[in-house]
């Protein structure tokens, strides 16, 4: 199999579509390994209207194996949002089928997960839909995580996601600057103790992060592993000129997920009667405050329309 583009046309009434990768002796003969990347699936003209949803599979803490509770994790996808194209997606309870209030028709590509309560709803489904905008050009997905991974290839301008551009601009799938670039700002509930970098650039630049919504920046290796001296809930990126011109590739993180203590009592002599206690209703985690008085996380009014 050789690197490259191929196209196959489907049947307009085709159901299931199932894709094979055949590995033989012209491909990394001498591994068991290999990979195939980068294949999108879009509607054409002459096959369907070109609009088509789809439902991932379920996911959810308890499937990540480590034996503990914690809260859903952030969701982020790195996708080509066509102009004039629908694009629009929803969280669904994964037992009850039914979508969880407050996730429903959201249009961006990121989202904390940790705002759901996860005993409410412990697993879930995400569900995509799409249709080309008018005269053909559809929305693509490139890859999704929810698990505290955030991917930026830059195939497209991420100044439309709210990132800033100083001293410089995005061009044929990198940015170039001799001043300062700007992430967004991550917000993640169920707290991270690490970051791990996989950062591709070029030039006099420098990548930092900061912790305090942009109080105070610290550096950050453009591979590799930064602890951190306790959990943090948001973190924003950016990019420093060192005196030059840079090229800003792609960015790559994983916010490593850290436990929050829940319920936290101390018992002084072990008698049985904890002396200090967050085990109570309307406390929640600690450092969180996550619960109402009722113990709830969440409250729903009626608002009557204004006069």
């Amino acid at each position: 199999m050789n690197n490259g583009q191929h196209s196959f046309t489907i049947p307009a009434n085709a159901q299931t579509l199932t894709w094979k990768y055949n590995k033989d002796g012209s491909v990394n003969s001498g591994s068991d390994t290999a990979w195939v990347d980068e294949i999108i699936i879009t509607p054409t003209t002459g096959s369907g209207n070109g609009e088509g949803n789809w439902t991932s599979e379920i996911f959810g803490p308890s499937m990540l194996g480590r034996g503990e509770g914690i809260m859903h994790g952030f969701l982020h996808m790195d996708a080509l949002v066509y102009p004039g194209s629908v694009f629009e997606w929803q969280i669904l309870d994964a037992q009850t089928g039914a979508v969880v209030p407050g996730f429903e028709r959201i249009t961006g590509t990121q989202v904390d997960l940790g705002m759901i309560d996860a005993e409410t709803h412990p697993l879930l489904r995400l569900k995509v839909h799409m249709k080309e905008a008018q005269g053909g050009g559809t929305s693509e997905i490139r890859s999704i995580s929810h698990n505290g991974i955030i991917m930026k290839s830059f195939d497209t301008d991420p100044t439309s996601e709210g990132w800033q551009i100083q001293a410089g601009n995005w061009a044929n799938g990198a940015i170039t600057s001799s001043g300062t670039v700007l992430s967004n700002t991550y917000h993640v509930r169920s707290g991270f103790s690490s970051m791990v970098v996989n950062n591709s650039q070029s030039g006099a630049g420098v990548l930092e992060y900061s912790l305090d919504a942009g109080e105070s920046w610290a550096p950050v290796g453009a591979q590799g592993r930064t602890s951190l001296n306790q959990p943090a809930f948001m973190v924003q990126f950016r990019m420093q000129s060192l005196g030059g011109t840079y090229t800003w590739n792609s960015f790559e993180v994983e916010l490593v997920r850290t436990s929050v203590p829940d319920g936290l009592r101390m018992d002084v002599g072990l008698d049985g009667t904890p002396e200090w206690t967050l085990d109570r209703n309307g406390y929640g985690l600690l450092g969180l405050q996550n619960r109402l008085v009722n113990d709830e996380q969440w409250s729903t009014t009626s608002i009557e329309p204004a006069v």
